[in-house]
């Protein structure tokens, strides 16, 4: 619910996803080579606009999620990745910044490619830890953000909390 009176917020101020200011509680980012994990995205509502997560021959299609100016949001209750499996993210050419965040209680184990269509950052948030192992790869046109983030302070003074039971609104 806080990430939804966060987004209607923002909707009539969308500029203020373009001077973010991030404050990172703790980072856990790890490449690892003996870790293993189902392939699993799973969308998990909580959005105005929810994400669609479709699979097909190892390809998850990720469409859909909340539009605010050229930033996109996508949120999942998992979101891991193994070998020969591709998550690709289909978004418009006008986006910009691709927020993704996990909100389940297990971490991120990336071990295949993750595919953006051209010139999006993509910001991938997991408060439990995201893994890489040695067959990880990124296609993606623009920067490449993978922490475990737990709170996004925007210039607004309004947090978008990835998890809000863990964290309190400011």
């Amino acid at each position: 619910m806080l990430l939804h009176h966060c987004l209607q917020k923002l909707q009539k101020y969308p500029y203020c996803l373009t001077a973010t200011i991030i404050f990172a509680v703790t980072t856990t980012v790890t490449l690892n080579h003996s870790q293993s994990a189902v392939a699993e995205i799973i969308e998990d509502k909580t959005l105005p606009d929810n994400s669609q997560v479709t699979l097909s021959r190892g390809t998850f299609l990720i469409e859909g999620g909340t539009q605010i100016g050229n930033n996109l949001f996508h949120s999942f209750s998992e979101f891991s990745l193994q070998e020969n499996y591709i998550a690709y993210f289909n978004n418009h050419t006008d986006i910009q910044n691709i927020f993704s965040r996990v909100t389940g209680n297990k971490p991120s184990y990336i071990n295949g490619l993750i595919q953006v269509n051209p010139r999006a950052n993509l910001f991938l948030i997991n408060p439990n830890g995201i893994s890489f192992g040695a067959k990880a790869r990124l296609q993606i046109g623009g920067s490449f953000f993978a922490s475990t983030l737990i709170v996004l302070i925007l210039i607004t003074a309004k947090n978008l909390v990835p998890n809000p039971k863990k964290v309190h609104l400011y």
